[in-house]
């Protein structure tokens, strides 16, 4: 074998041995730092208010205990306070089924309860349940509503172990959606996703008219088949050597080195894809996300990480095909304002830095104020809504809109802590950080606002200076 080795290509080895050999070959053996603990504000319990003249009644303690007695001490624990009755979690995936308990066997006092809250720290089993809660809560819509009249926001995410399947060595899990106001108090699993194609007020974009001049001309497409099997290969070609792979452990390397037989089938589908004939699977656009620390300083909070998503090979090539499609129209047009100068062909942002320094000399050598300000805007990459992402490049006049709805549409993500995996968390919200497309996309998204400050009549320029 170690002969073969040698005389054989390294990638064309993968190939021939399966999927095992990976780490081995492309020298990937743990290199992303686990998560260890989680300082994050959960869900672990409910809580019921008990009145004075409530606790005032004969043997209420008494039928409260009897109250508690059906749950689990080994999951749960009790604390029956005169002002109060709280009942928490051991697990957190244990909080669903106490919500259900709840209206099942009403309490002996008559307040309805309310979720409670610990900041842990989350570690062992309770750490995944801890990072699904954190991320699923930040993909919702900004329009998320449960199905009741009053249409109520901001769900809760839950997580659920589901029974285990025959032959299967770990819990599968799923995320459930709770509506905590009082007057629903319960699981909403699909309402909460119901407008997620809503778009909020955008009436202030339309006054600016900044969709009113250098868009995308009528007749583009981004759906023109792959004609030959070479234009295939120089697309896979693009795809990244030496990265972790999806949830399909197909790395480049491996794709890149599959038989010709295989790939001249990817071709085919891919087209296939690309007319139109076939909408990719939720499995297929599932996102298998690692977590890098921004923020060494303090390793603990969620918000110090950055996700990035090892997508599937199919859906790599996918985005690097409408990527090179739509990449030229902005540049043809003139889409993009001259300000623009992140994943740009021929502009970087160390030309913007000199620029700057080019700027502040000139200041100093003619006497004049030159007023900088430093924006900064938290989670930006993350928390675009889709609805909004797409409405924005109808604006632009990107065409084939619904090529793109139809990918994110069923994205979803599972997270990568340790050795476990997350259950999957809908997104409907953020540009997958890991994707060929996303930064183009993104690129356009906030076009937006560079025109709508360029509408105010104040220019980003200095006064007798060239752009």
């Amino acid at each position: 074998m170690e002969g073969k080795r040698k005389q054989c290509d390294a990638k064309k080895y993968i190939f021939d041995h399966g999927i095992k050999v990976v780490p081995r070959v492309m020298n990937k053996h743990g290199t992303v730092t686990s998560l260890q603990q989680v300082d994050h504000s959960c869900p672990i319990g409910l809580h019921w208010e008990v009145s004075p003249l409530e606790i005032s009644r004969p043997n209420i303690k008494d039928k409260m205990h009897d109250w508690t007695s059906s749950l689990p001490p080994d999951r749960y624990e009790v604390s029956l306070i005169d002002t109060y009755i709280k009942i928490s979690a051991k697990i957190l995936t244990d909080v669903p089924a106490l919500i259900t308990w709840a209206p099942k066997y009403p309490s002996p006092c008559t307040s309805l309860p309310t979720l409670i809250y610990s900041t842990g720290p989350w570690t062992k089993d309770n750490l995944v349940t801890a990072v699904e809660f954190f991320f699923q809560r930040n993909a919702y819509h900004l329009l998320a509503q449960c199905s009741h009249p009053q249409k109520h926001s901001d769900p809760i995410p839950l997580t659920e172990i589901l029974p285990n399947k025959a032959g299967a060595n770990n819990a599968d899990s799923r995320m459930l959606h709770y509506c905590p106001h009082q007057s629903c108090a319960g699981m909403d699993p699909d309402s909460f996703r119901s407008k997620r194609k809503d778009v909020n007020n955008m009436d202030f974009l339309d006054k600016s008219k900044i969709f009113l001049y250098r868009t995308i001309g009528l007749g583009e497409t981004i759906r023109n088949p792959i004609k030959t099997f070479r234009e295939f290969s120089r697309y896979d070609g693009r795809m990244a050597n030496r990265k972790g792979s999806g949830d399909d452990k197909t790395p480049a390397d491996l794709f890149n080195k599959a038989p010709e037989a295989f790939r001249k089938r990817a071709w085919i589908l891919i087209n296939i894809v690309l007319a139109g004939h076939y909408v990719w699977s939720e499995e297929l656009l599932e996102a298998r996300v690692i977590l890098l620390c921004k923020e060494h300083g303090n390793p603990t909070l969620l918000a110090n990480y950055r996700p990035i998503a090892l997508c599937n090979s199919f859906y790599q090539i996918i985005n690097i095909i409408i990527t090179s499609s739509i990449r030229g129209l902005p540049e043809t047009y003139a889409v993009l304002e001259f300000s623009q100068h992140g994943f740009r062909g021929c502009r970087s942002v160390q030309l913007v830095t000199q620029k700057e320094h080019w700027l502040l000399k000139q200041a100093m050598e003619q006497d004049t104020k030159l007023i900088r300000v430093d924006f900064d805007s938290k989670n930006t990459f993350n928390s675009a809504g889709h609805s909004s992402l797409l409405k924005i490049h109808e604006g632009f006049g990107v065409p084939d809109v619904s090529l793109l709805s139809s990918i994110y549409e069923h994205s979803t993500m599972r997270i990568q802590v340790g050795s476990k995996s997350s259950a999957a968390i809908q997104l409907d919200t953020g540009t997958v950080q890991g994707s060929a497309l996303s930064p183009l996309l993104f690129d356009l998204f906030i076009n937006a606002l560079l025109r709508l400050l360029d509408s105010t009549g104040i220019s980003h320029r200095v006064r007798g200076v060239p752009d």
